[in-house]
């Protein structure tokens, strides 16, 4: 299953921006992992601290798993905002709008 997963990250209070800056390199290293075993392709938005990524995941099971074991959700916590949609390959949807209007004709 493939999902969009989008990232907000906060820099929370109290967190010096060295550490921040820190926290997220760790990130970046454990997700360039995930890229290179082909699980995911990230990119980042210019200018703001948001991540959008997709991920190819088994089940639900291992997206929530792998979401909360990400270096940045651990250390950060609530300062990370993650959003998860569930998507399907437009070629598939396509053939789906081709079946369903088979004899349909438009009048």
């Amino acid at each position: 299953m493939h999902f969009l997963i989008r990232f907000d990250v906060d820099h929370p209070a109290g967190v010096s921006f060295d550490e921040f800056q820190a926290i997220w390199d760790e990130e970046a290293k454990a997700t360039q992992g995930a890229r290179d075993a082909g699980v995911l392709q990230g990119w980042k938005v210019v200018g703001q601290r948001v991540i959008v990524a997709i991920g190819q995941f088994d089940t639900h099971d291992a997206l929530d798993r792998t979401l909360m074991e990400l270096p940045i959700v651990r250390r950060l916590g609530g300062a990370v905002r993650i959003e998860v949609l569930p998507i399907r390959p437009y070629d598939a949807f396509a053939a789906d709008l081709a079946e369903l209007s088979d004899g349909v004709t438009l009048e």
